[in-house]
């Protein structure tokens, strides 16, 4: 009828310019577009509850007074080193509550912070502080040596015991200054810093305290590592509202010691990507730990899935967050209470969070009905300002809004479609852009790194089973090109495999045809057969877990196509037959032989764990017992 009516009032109108339905916007909350700074916020909390517990890490425990005394004077030491507009300091992580002290003194200095992985390679680092003109590295003591950049850097601890005489005002802080820089993947081969201001941050911040429902007496495990948007979410969203962040140390916890954590700290909510959610119900099993929320994002989670970690964990609210970092963090949520049932193949990525908008549009910009699928664009107060220095990418991903005259919408290039309810459900990527353990990564930096490499010829990237896989043809020998690319990028980005082909394989039109590129065997070329009970049971463990048909005590658990949510899984499934490591232990002991001598010095001295037969319950020698035609399972339901 909407069409019907645009025909008849302009004839002459061209097809591409009549919408099908008008746009909705009545998803925005503009309560959020003024909310309180996220530095005064948690300035107000240290005024309200000073003792309070803001931030534990183990036995590491800072009050909300103390967070606020150290802040504001790592502050006022920034602040008389750096000037000009929006400077830049990049961050150095590590896991420690003092880390939360470096992050908010930057914001109260008013300066914007660029979080840098240490275990980054130096040329990544190097790239990301010059992309971003970074003006200081602020770092501690303890993490000075392992990052190497001409950037001057103040160490945490000199600043605390300065001499040098210090003002007691701050900068003013302005809604439309700088508040972080984060760097995404970037296809053209070169990264991008996504420039978040401090008005959608507290919009996006307060909205999501109150969708989440933190407050005072609340516990959030911290677990996502600091190069993601979302962990900064994670711990802003709490300290805003006078709850407790716990974070995880530098390690990467197995599934046993998390769930440990959740009962030892008392956690009420807590979030992960949902391949490492997976691992936490396989090791849950009945006996989870209450949550009042649980929360997970960053890649698509079945309704297999979505069913077994609401009936493993029973909590009272259920958060399926989506969102690129450019429309900063997580403008999109699904919730639910913990008893509804997910009807799609995939959980729904539900509506706009706080002061935004979704629209689904086709090519031409125009919504299009429920149901059908569109091009996801994002509007509101809640977005980024844009690339740092990237004037004309900007441009072609951030677009002026048709719907509301003035504003900006940025477009995802995520395919979806919008259920009747309002719910947006997710569908496909328009480009070639994926996800691998919730780390948004194009393969078109991976290929231009590949190409720049000598003897390299063409090459092509894609994700396969959530691996990375590389193609390349040329004269270069694949250990090599791994080499430089560990060089260059973070290790998430290596691909776990490297094929050389002659030539890769071309559409009749001279493109690329992705679809004729070989599936990957991940499988080492020679095999050397084990030695002793604890190797051949470390080999059916990886055989098991990495899905290949042969492992020999010599070959690389990551180049067979392992990661760190597979090495948990080995860990579990080692436990279960009485083998004890750890994820450190495996990544520090990458073959089989070589993890063979650290799990049999740890078993050596581990206590003697049951072993031998169980009965069958009753209930099931009956079901054995019972004359069932092609038996091919046991369910039991309660």
């Amino acid at each position: 009828v909407s069409v019907l009516r645009q025909m008849i009032a302009a004839p002459e109108a061209l097809v591409a310019d009549i919408a099908l339905e008008a746009a909705d916007a009545e998803d925005e909350d503009p309560r959020f577009r003024e909310a309180v700074l996220v530095h005064e916020a948690i300035a107000r909390q240290a005024l309200e509850q000073p003792d309070a517990v803001a931030v534990r890490c183990g036995d590491d425990v800072l009050t909300y007074g103390e967070l606020e005394r150290s802040a504001r004077r790592l502050a006022r030491a920034l602040a008389a080193q750096i000037g000009g507009a929006e400077p830049v300091v990049g961050v150095v992580i590590d896991r420690s509550p003092a880390m939360i002290v470096r992050l908010l003194a930057v914001l109260k200095a008013g300066a914007a912070f660029l979080p840098i992985d240490p275990a980054l390679p130096a040329a990544r680092i190097a790239e990301m502080t010059d992309g971003a003109r970074v003006r200081l590295l602020l770092s501690s003591q303890r993490l000075r040596g392992r990052v190497r950049t001409a950037v001057p850097v103040l160490e945490m601890e000199d600043a605390e015991h300065s001499d040098m005489v210090l003002s007691d005002v701050l900068p003013t802080v302005l809604r439309e200054q700088l508040a972080y820089l984060i760097y995404t993947s970037g296809s053209t081969g070169t990264p991008k810093a996504v420039a978040v201001e401090h008005g959608p941050l507290a919009m996006h911040c307060h909205a999501t305290a109150r969708q989440y429902g933190m407050a005072p007496g609340e516990r959030e495990l911290h677990f996502l590592a600091f190069g993601f948007d979302g962990a900064h979410e994670r711990w802003m969203a709490p300290l805003v509202a006078g709850a407790e962040v716990v974070l995880r140390d530098d390690e990467l916890w197995s599934a046993e010691q998390t769930l440990d954590a959740f009962r030892r700290h008392g956690i009420t909510n807590a979030g992960f990507p949902p391949a490492y959610l997976m691992r936490l119900v396989e090791a849950a099993r009945a006996d989870a730990p209450p949550l009042r929320l649980l929360s997970f994002g960053g890649e698509a989670i079945s309704r297999e899935s979505f069913a077994r970690v609401r009936d493993t964990f029973r909590a009272r609210t259920l958060i399926n967050g989506y969102g690129p970092t450019e429309a900063v963090v997580t403008p999109l949520a699904w919730v639910t209470d913990g008893q509804e049932d997910c009807r799609q193949a995939y959980a729904p990525i539900g509506r706009p969070v706080g002061s935004r908008h979704a629209y689904v549009l086709d090519g031409d910009l125009n919504p299009v009905p429920y149901g059908a699928i569109g091009e996801l664009y994002i509007g509101g107060f809640g977005l980024a300002r844009g690339y740092a220095h990237r004037a004309a990418l900007t441009a072609e991903r951030f677009l002026p809004d048709p719907f509301a005259p003035g504003a900006r919408m940025y477009r995802t290039g995520d395919l979806v479609r919008q259920a009747a309810d309002g719910n947006v459900e997710y569908v496909a990527r328009r480009d070639h852009q994926v996800k691998i353990r919730g780390y948004r990564i194009e393969p078109g930096e991976i290929e231009a790194r590949l190409r720049a490499c000598p003897g390299v010829a063409e090459a092509a990237v894609l994700a396969v089973d959530s691996q990375l896989v590389a193609y390349v043809s040329g004269s270069a020998d694949t250990l090599s090109l791994r080499r430089q690319l560990e060089e260059t990028l973070p290790a998430y980005m290596v691909p776990a495999q490297i094929v050389p082909l002659d030539r890769l394989p071309v559409t009749a039109n001279g493109k690329l045809d992705r679809r004729a590129l070989p599936a990957p065997v991940f499988e080492a070329a020679e095999h050397v057969a084990p030695v002793g009970n604890v190797e051949a049971e470390l080999v059916r463990i990886w055989q098991d877990v990495l899905g290949v048909a042969r492992v020999g005590v010599t070959d690389n658990f990551f180049e067979l196509g392992g990661d760190s949510i597979l090495s948990i899984q080995a860990v579990s499934r080692a436990r279960q037959a009485g083998l004890r490591f750890t994820p450190k232990d495996l990544f520090l002991h990458q073959t089989v032989r070589a993890l063979a001598q650290v799990v049999t010095s740890a078993h050596a001295t581990d206590e003697a764990m049951p072993t031998g037969e169980v009965p069958l319950l009753p209930v099931q020698r009956e079901f054995f017992e019972t004359a069932i035609p092609e038996r091919h399972h046991w369910n039991q339901a309660v």
